[in-house]
């Protein structure tokens, strides 16, 4: 990774937390204004990402033997662990942030296609514990086993030969099923011709969409 891409990434960070109000809301500590802010955290988290490294464990071991002068107050793994952990629902407000500033002009105008993605936290959905309170028991088709996650939930703007360009998110427990978890987003559409798989079929529904285009 390059510096610039490193100064890039806290750059867009607190443009997020200068724009979006509520990432100020958490602290009511005494430790409002640590010496290791959040912003610092979420870029070692993005950067490590970007580096192929998906666990916390393997993002800190990184950024110390790569990064620490850059980060002369970063602490411990485990305050780092706890501090990505306390404010995870901020990168669903980094997500939106992005996704209101990109350009969909390479789309097609009345394409959108939905599909989901099964996130597994476990593979022993009767025993596991982590996240329980987003997280429950849930069956991949794809890939024939029960699982214990979420499910992230997308509707993208079609492009000629390219992957399709997110507009709307949404995340659920892995039990509730896809076009439950889709239709507050689909509803949003207008004029659109939306291109789904079996999971999505209901004449009901198409009724009611073909209505309201």
């Amino acid at each position: 990774m390059r510096p610039l891409q490193l100064i890039q990434t806290y750059s867009l960070v607190c443009e997020c937390y200068d724009t979006h109000m509520s990432l100020h809301f958490q602290r009511q500590s005494n430790n409002n204004c640590p010496e290791f802010t959040d912003q610092e955290a979420i870029t070692i988290y993005l950067c490590g990402i970007f580096e192929g490294h998906y666990s916390h464990r393997s993002t800190y071991d990184y950024m110390v033997n790569h990064w620490s002068s850059w980060f002369p107050k970063l602490p411990s793994y485990q305050a780092y662990n706890a501090r990505i952990n306390a404010i995870y629902w901020h990168f669903e407000v980094i997500i939106s942030h992005l996704m209101n500033q990109m350009n969909f002009n390479d789309c097609y105008d009345n394409v959108s296609l939905v599909d989901s993605l099964p996130i597994m936290l476990s593979k022993h959905p009767y025993t596991a514990k982590v996240a329980s309170e987003i997280a429950d028991k849930g069956y991949c088709d794809a890939k024939k086993q029960f699982y214990h996650g979420v499910k992230l939930h997308l509707i993208g703007k079609d492009r000629f030969e390219k992957i399709p360009k997110p507009n709307f998110f949404d995340f659920t427990p892995a039990s509730v099923n896809d076009l439950t978890a889709i239709k507050p987003m689909i509803c949003q559409l207008k004029n659109q011709i939306v291109v789904g798989d079996k999971a999505y079929s209901s004449e009901k529904f198409n009724q009611q969409l073909s209505k309201n285009n």
